[in-house]
C-alpha cells in the first residue's frame, strides 16, 4: 500500500522524518526572525537532497511554511497545499528527477510562494522539471528572484533540457525577477497549459521557448518590466528540426527568433504577427527532411513584420525554401527588413533564398516591401524553382545592398 508522508506543524524541539533510506529531513524551529517582511518564526528547515517518497508540505505557519537549504532532487511525487510559502537559501532548488512528480497548486485568495531569503536575483536556482508526468502543474504560484545557474539552465522555471524531456502545466502564476529569464522550455519538451499567467521583471526574458511550443503561449499571458521584452524562440539547427505543425499568432509581446529553426512541416503566421530576428538568425524550410511549408500572409491593414532585432542591415541571414514545393508556400503581406548578412545566409546570399535542393521548390511572394538587405532582397535558381510572374512588379524593394532580385 502506498503511504505519503505529510510534513506540517512541528514540536518546538528538532523532529527527524525519514523520507529515504540514508536521507533524513530535519525540522527544527527558528528564532522570531524576520526575513524581507516574512516570518519565519515557526518555518521547518528542510536539510534533506531527496524525496525518494510521496510527500506533502502543508500550509501550517502564518508566513513562511519551509526553508529549503540544498538543491532537493524529487524522485517520488511531491505536492504542496495552498497557502504554503517556501524560502530557499543561496544554492538551493527543486529538480523534478524522471521518476518524481510536483504539483503545486494554489487558489487566488490562498496562493503558494517559491522565494529567496534574500532579496538578491539569483541566489536560489529556481524549479525544473524533468519528469513528463500529468501531475506536473504549478498554478496560483508566485515564483521570485530565482534564476541561479542550475545544471539545466539559469530560470525561476525550466522545463527539459539537453538530456531530458519534460512536460508541465503552468496556469495562473506570476513569475518574477529572475536573474536571468523566467521560464524556459526545451525542445522536445512540452506545456501542457500556459495561459494566463504574469512574468515581471525578469532579468532577461519572460520566456524562452521552441518553436513547437510558442503557440500555447497564450494572448491571456502578461509580460512586463523584463529586460529582454521578446518570446524568444530558439533555434538548434538541423540536428532538432521542427517537425510539428505550428502557427503564430499575434500578441502583446512579439516574437524573438535566436539561432537557426529548420522547419520540416507547416509553418503558418497569421496577420498582424511581429517577428524578430536575433543577430545570426536564419529559418530554413526543409522539404529534403519533411515537408517544411511556410505560409506567412498578412493583409494590407494587418501586415506581418519580420525585422532585425535592432536597426541595421545584415543583422540576421535569410529565410530559405530548401527543396520545398508545397502549394501553400506563401510570403503576402509581409515588411521584411534587416537580413542577408553574407557570412551566415543559408544557399544564396539573400534575405529570401528560393533554393532547388533535390526537389525543387515553389512558393508565391507578393505584395511585400522588402528592404535593407545587405545582399539582395530575394534570390532564385533558376533551375526547378517557381516564382510568381509579377515577382518584380508586385512587390516593394527599397535599399538593398546588392540588388533587389536575383535570378541564378
Amino acid at each position: 500500500m502506498k503511504t505519503t508522508k505529510t510534513i506540517s506543524r512541528i514540536l518546538p524541539f528538532t523532529v527527524l522524518f525519514a523520507l529515504a533510506a540514508g536521507c533524513n529531513k530535519q525540522a527544527d524551529n527558528l528564532d522570531n526572525t524576520i526575513f524581507r517582511g516574512y516570518n519565519t518564526s515557526n518555518a521547518q528547515v528542510l536539510t534533506l537532497s531527496e524525496i525518494n517518497t510521496a510527500t506533502t508540505l502543508t500550509n501550517h505557519a502564518a508566513s513562511v511554511d519551509y526553508i529549503i537549504t540544498h538543491y532537493l532532487e524529487v524522485n517520488a511525487p511531491l505536492v504542496i497545499e495552498e497557502g504554503t510559502t517556501i524560502m530557499f537559501r543561496e544554492g538551493a532548488g527543486i529538480a523534478v528527477k524522471p521518476s518524481g512528480t510536483l504539483t503545486a497548486t494554489g487558489t487566488p485568495s490562498a496562493p503558494i510562494v517559491f522565494t529567496s531569503e534574500t532579496e538578491k536575483r539569483g541566489t536560489w536556482k529556481g524549479i525544473t522539471f524533468l519528469s513528463t508526468a500529468p501531475q506536473n502543474e504549478l498554478a496560483y504560484c508566485k515564483i521570485e528572484l530565482g534564476g541561479g545557474a542550475s545544471p539545466y539552465g539559469s530560470a525561476n522555471v525550466i522545463i527539459g533540457n539537453e538530456g531530458y524531456h519534460a512536460a508541465a502545466k503552468i496556469i495562473n502564476c506570476e513569475i518574477t525577477t529572475s536573474l536571468n529569464i523566467g521560464v524556459i522550455i526545451a525542445a522536445g519538451s512540452e506545456f501542457r497549459e500556459f495561459k494566463e499567467n504574469k512574468l515581471l521583471t525578469n532579468s532577461s526574458f519572460g520566456v524562452t521557448t521552441d518553436l513547437a511550443n510558442a503557440p500555447l503561449i497564450t494572448p491571456t499571458n502578461v509580460f512586463s518590466n523584463n529586460g529582454k521584452e521578446f518570446i524568444q524562440i530558439k533555434g538548434y539547427g538541423c540536428n532538432k528540426p521542427v517537425s510539428a505543425q505550428v502557427k503564430l499568432a499575434p500578441l502583446p509581446t512579439p516574437y524573438l527568433i535566436s539561432g537557426d529553426i529548420y522547419m520540416c512541416n507547416l509553418l503558418s503566421i497569421s496577420e498582424g504577427v511581429k517577428l524578430y530576428m536575433d543577430k545570426n538568425a536564419a529559418l530554413i524550410i526543409d522539404g529534403t527532411s519533411g515537408s517544411g511549408t511556410l505560409n506567412a500572409v498578412g493583409t494590407q491593414a494587418q501586415p506581418i513584420v519580420i525585422a532585425p532585432l535592432y536597426q541595421g542591415k545584415g543583422v540576421w541571414g535569410n529565410i530559405r525554401f530548401l527543396s520545398s514545393n508545397s502549394v501553400n508556400n506563401r510570403i503576402e503581406y509581409c515588411r521584411i527588413s534587416g537580413g542577408g548578412d553574407e557570412g551566415i545566409c543559408q544557399g544564396a546570399n539573400a534575405m529570401l533564398t528560393i533554393s532547388a535542393g533535390n526537389e525543387g521548390s515553389k512558393v508565391i511572394i507578393r505584395n511585400n516591401i522588402i528592404y535593407n538587405s545587405s545582399s539582395y532582397g530575394i534570390a532564385v535558381e533558376h533551375v526547378n524553382c517557381e516564382v510568381n510572374d509579377d515577382l518584380l512588379s508586385g512587390n516593394v524593394f527599397e535599399s538593398n545592398d546588392a540588388g533587389n532580385v536575383l535570378f541564378q
